[in-house]
């Protein structure tokens, strides 16, 4: 999915996120880029959830993951180690 195109990803605004899962959420492909922090992120977009694996500066792997469950975002954030 990623041709280059760029997508805005910003986990602080729900409307954006709800929007990106109508758009992209039936994608059977990852979407590869670089965060704010020059770390390397893989987001996976389905009807209702976003995944972004962030490959931390520290060496760590953080999963975070957000879910559109009954109309509201319930989040999770997990370490993978390194």
């Amino acid at each position: 999915m990623n041709d280059g195109a760029k997508i805005n990803f910003d986990p602080t605004d729900w409307e954006s996120m709800k929007k990106l899962m109508a758009q992209y959420g039936d994608s059977d492909t990852a979407i590869d880029g670089t965060n704010i922090n020059g770390e390397d992120v893989l987001i996976s977009i389905s009807k209702d959830n976003i995944v972004v694996r962030t490959l931390q500066s520290n060496g760590w792997m953080r999963r975070d993951i957000y879910s559109l469950i009954d109309g509201n975002f319930v989040t999770e954030t997990m370490y993978d180690g390194k």
